[in-house]
């Protein structure tokens, strides 16, 4: 990037000569000449840093606020124990500073534990790192002339360990203090609601039950009507029932806290508000003295026309759910979604949306039998169907609604993964495709001093494992697929190459002889195989004629698959590969002599590795492939514990599959939460129950192993072959 920037001043440098009339740059320009860069934060490597504690960066330039977000300005964990838990919080503009130093304001925490805010307490690390260049998952922060960030920063610091270190700081001196408080207007009503209180409190508050409860803050209501004698008397058991709801905490101006009214306001009646004493601030320090306000509500005369009640007017109450519990919870619905958090009356969305808000004209179509591909790679433009412009970001795009109609498709290709925030609506009749690439035919099946190239993934998925990918000498086994993002492990393994013998080219061979180990498909989510069922193969691509390492889902020929809950039971996730071929003999036999013309030799492929074929003998007995590579499976099926009768072969004698990865997904028997549910490591271990933290990917599958013919001869004319 150096060569830009010199270019870029050297012409500031010849401008002034130029015809502009000696050019005194204006105010916008003056502020965002020369390199945009970060001039201070306030924090320092290891610091401990409090749970509400804001984040200032200072910019030499003023920024653009287009370009704050979550991946201009990375905020994260780098303790394995946390990683499950994203930093949350706001961005906004330090008053004063000319839109130069951007405020981080986390979002505080509201549970017992003090856990479920941005920062998780206990001395866990994070980091906070602003990128100068655009890469997986981050973007570039960028100032008002469009200049990207060329000089960031990285810092590293923690969370407080309690006791010995304060959770938290106290953003005011001095205790809580009640600044206003926003009363309902009326009787809230059923068809007139209005049943919140809004109090403004001029600091952030503890949120935790032990403090945010309706103990610390009420409503009273007096013990007599307007004008009766107790109008003014406010017995401490004449609570209104109702819900705390912190809606702000943390802000620059402090917090609002809502009590939202269970059923209704009692008529013609004095009500007093009561903030007790002991309600905290964030840093736990309380009041010498209970904070109080006052209202009246309105006569049930108020809500008749005629300002009197007659006989015959009434006023009906209804049930409403408290949404105390998640006892309601629809558990039979179609489609598996995140539960909601239920939570002191209130319903709210187990995580937060990513994305940015968007103009609502942003809506992206893909009409019929129309295709779209859009590179994840750099920055690239594209229209949709309606020729409306979108321009997406490494990888990132941002709209409003997406529709991708019937028989129409939107593909994703390059090295990042596609990541769509949509803010209103998405359907989906057509096809979201972010597959990699098919593998090809070996150009050159004869030749294995050339090696044959995996192929490639796409949007982060690992590409797929080469073959003979040794050129000066045997390849034992194939490549294994590479994993997500191309990491060097977690891919579906490569088959092991294998050989055969002939005496002078005296024997005769079927094609089952020639069956080398296959390498096992790549694995993302435990749901149904897709390639059992894949209806879009054409035609010579169609596998009819093909083996693999257990039955094809042939209607034609393995009947015992009836419905789908028997697809689903038995082609769950990658295959592994296919075996080399087996085809009777023992290992220790004799050295036969050469076979007469014509003849088939009563031994199968050798596996590279071991140099060693499958036995046809043993418990159970090993596969003989002559005339019976795929045998039907017509009984005894997958839900009643039964197996294919096919045998996969001895684990480690003969040319043995590749085998597939684990799924980074748990198994569900479904692919409806395929991005929601328990995520697991490659090595089978729980990571994370949620949502997925990160966008992931597949994995490329295993590449498959060599045959090779071997010539054997009588050299030392005893009339008996030579050992291999």
């Amino acid at each position: 990037m150096s060569h830009p920037r010199l270019v870029l001043f050297a012409l500031a440098l010849l401008t002034p000569a130029a015809c502009l009339g000696g050019g005194a740059l204006s105010s916008s320009e003056a502020a965002t000449a020369g390199s945009f860069e970060v001039e201070s934060t306030n924090i320092s490597d290891g610091d401990v840093w409090a749970l509400n504690r804001p984040i200032v960066i200072t910019f030499n330039h003023p920024v653009d606020p287009a370009s704050l977000g979550f991946g201009s300005i990375i905020i994260r964990p780098t303790d394995a124990a946390v990683l499950g838990n994203p930093v949350t919080g706001s961005f906004e503009f330090q008053s004063g500073s000319g839109d130069r130093s951007v405020i981080f304001r986390p979002t505080c925490p509201t549970d017992t534990n003090f856990s479920n805010g941005a920062f998780v307490p206990g001395g866990f690390n994070y980091e906070l790192d602003l990128p100068t260049e655009t890469g997986f998952g981050s973007a570039v922060l960028r100032d008002m002339g469009g200049h990207a960030l060329s000089i960031g920063l990285t810092r590293t610091f923690r969370t407080p360990t309690p006791p010995s270190e304060a959770l938290f700081i106290d953003t005011a001196v001095g205790p809580v203090v009640l600044d206003s408080v926003d009363f309902p207007s009326g009787l809230n009503l059923y068809t007139d609601p209005d049943s919140v209180l809004a109090l403004s409190f001029n600091q952030a508050v503890d949120g935790s039950p032990a403090n945010l409860n309706t103990t610390n803050i009420h409503l009273l209501y007096a013990d007599d009507e307007v004008g009766g004698a107790g109008a003014n008397s406010f017995t401490s058991t004449n609570i209104v029932p109702g819900t705390l709801l912190l809606a702000d905490n943390c802000t620059a101006t402090g917090s609002v806290v809502l009590l939202q009214i269970a059923g209704i306001l009692p008529p013609n009646r004095n009500l007093r508000l009561e903030v007790i004493s002991s309600f905290a601030d964030i840093s736990g320090s309380t009041n010498t003295f209970d904070q109080t306000d006052l209202m009246t509500t309105p006569g049930l005369a108020a809500y008749y026309g005629d300002g009197i009640i007659v006989d015959g007017d009434e006023t009906a109450d209804e049930f409403q759910d408290f949404f105390a519990d998640s006892s309601l919870i629809d558990s039979s619905a179609a489609i598996e979604f995140p539960a909601a958090d239920f939570d002191y009356g209130q319903v709210t969305a187990s995580f937060a949306f990513p994305g940015q808000g968007v103009d609502t004209l942003d809506d992206l179509f893909v009409s019929s039998f129309q295709s779209i591909v859009v590179t994840t790679d750099g920055t690239y433009s594209f229209t949709d169907s309606n020729g409306r412009p979108f321009t997406m970001v490494e990888g990132v795009l941002e709209v409003d609604d997406l529709f991708i109609d019937d028989n129409a498709v939107l593909k994703g290709i390059g090295s990042n993964p596609l990541v769509l925030y949509v803010n209103g609506t998405t359907t989906i009749n057509g096809r979201l495709d972010v597959s990699g690439d098919n593998a090809t035919t070996p150009p050159a099946i004869t030749k294995p001093s050339i090696p044959e190239i995996g192929a490639s993934g796409q949007c982060g998925g690992g590409s797929g494992g080469g073959a003979s990918q040794l050129t000066d000498q045997e390849t034992l086994r194939a490549e294994a697929g590479l994993g997500a993002f191309d990491l060097s492990t977690g891919g579906g393994g490569g088959g092991e190459g294998a050989f055969l013998w002939d005496s002078g080219g005296l024997v005769t061979f079927q094609v089952e002889d020639f069956i080398s180990a296959g390498g096992a498909g790549g694995t993302f989510a435990l749901g149904t195989n897709a390639s059992v069922t894949w209806d879009r193969w054409s035609g010579a691509q169609v596998p009819s004629l093909y083996d693999n390492s257990g039955p094809d889902l042939r209607s034609d020929t393995h009947t015992v698959f009836v419905d789908s809950a028997e697809i689903d039971l038995w082609f769950l996730g990658g295959e592994d590969g296919l075996r080399g071929s087996s085809i009777g003999g023992t290992q220790n036999e004799p050295v036969p002599s050469p076979p007469a013309l014509g003849t088939f030799p009563s031994f199968g492929a050798y596996g590279m590795e071991d140099m060693s074929r499958d036995l046809d003998s043993g418990t159970p007995p090993m596969p003989n492939d002559r005339n019976n590579l795929d045998p039907a499976w017509n009984s005894n099926p997958p839900s009643a514990g039964g197996q294919p009768t096919f045998h996969f072969g001895h684990p480690t004698q003969g040319p043995d599959p590749g085998l597939t990865n684990n799924s980074v997904l748990a198994n569900t028997l479904t692919i409806q939460d395929d991005f929601w549910g328990i995520r697991y490591n490659p090595t089978g271990e729980v990571q994370t129950l949620g949502e997925l933290a990160a966008p992931w990917a597949g994995v490329g599958g295993g590449g498959s192993g060599d045959c090779q013919m071997v010539d054997r001869l009588d050299l030392d004319a005893d009339s008996f072959l030579d050992p291999l």
